[in-house]
């Protein structure tokens, strides 16, 4: 049994997931001999190891690419020129609508956003 602590206060949880994995369970899952428990007596022992570790592989690949989608988050201008989230329902939404210099307002924040996403994509 082992047993293993994250510190997280210096870096983020899934980088330091990731880490841990890479750097302590990986080289030692490819470099030991001790037995597998039921697979030691088992012909196909090897190519089990071998798909256990691509696949823990693949496990730390996703939390990097997790973590980088996390880091790369957008965060959008609010819309100051028109409370949004008072909207509730289908009514608010439809005389938002019906007045055209709020149509205005919102699109030049909608403008706005995309060009936010398009730095981020750039």
């Amino acid at each position: 049994m082992f047993f293993y602590t994250f510190e997280c206060n210096t870096e983020p949880l899934l980088q330091s997931l990731s880490r841990s994995i890479a750097d302590v369970y990986l080289p030692y899952l490819q470099t030991s001999e001790t037995s597998w428990g039921k697979l030691s007596g088992t012909d196909n022992n090897q190519s089990i190891k071998v798909e256990f570790i691509g696949r823990l592989n693949n496990f730390v690949a996703t939390l990097n690419g997790a973590q980088e989608s996390i880091n790369e988050r957008i965060l959008l201008k609010p819309c100051d020129k028109i409370d949004l989230t008072q909207l509730q329902n289908a009514s608010d939404y439809i005389s938002i609508a019906s007045n055209n210099e709020n149509l205005l307002l919102i699109e030049e924040t909608m403008k706005i956003w995309i060009k936010q996403m398009e730095q981020v994509n750039n």
